[in-house]
């Protein structure tokens, strides 16, 4: 499902409720809209998701539940305004390749480090100054 480049500025259950009833949905594009926040209610109603486009909003914080996404495979987060991730960011049981860069990052989660199927991670322009971020960083290449 493609809802690029359509000013959306949130997504919510009673905003759009047969959204989230789309649990069939395994691709969601919601790349260079103008979104600040993401609902929780994403990770609920949409449980088959493979691949999350979200590049290009302004979102400057995450849903704690995002990492009920059991299935997402890709996560596209490059380009916002994020400057921290949600402590539950690196349960995802799935997750092969995630993009953080272009954001506000200093610091990620420990255990975001940890994400056994995590295959690419990219943070170009990432400012990661925690000393476990950056002695991960260097495990990591």
């Amino acid at each position: 499902m493609n809802l690029n480049l359509n000013f959306l500025l949130q997504l919510h259950l009673e905003d759009c409720p047969q959204l989230f009833e789309l649990s069939h949905v395994t691709r969601l594009t919601l790349a260079h809209n103008k979104m600040s926040y993401l609902s929780e209610d994403l990770a609920k109603g949409m449980a088959g998701l493979e691949i999350l486009n979200l590049c290009g909003n302004g979102l400057d914080r995450l849903p704690g539940n995002l990492h009920n996404l059991r299935k997402l495979r890709i996560l596209n987060l490059s380009n916002n305004r994020l400057g921290e991730l949600p402590d539950g960011f690196g349960l995802f049981r799935s997750l092969e390749i995630l993009d953080l860069s272009y954001n506000y990052l200093n610091s990620m989660p420990e255990r975001a480090w940890g994400m056994e199927t995590l295959r690419a991670l990219y943070l170009r322009y990432e400012d990661l100054k925690n000393p476990f971020c950056q002695k991960q960083l260097f495990l990591f290449q």
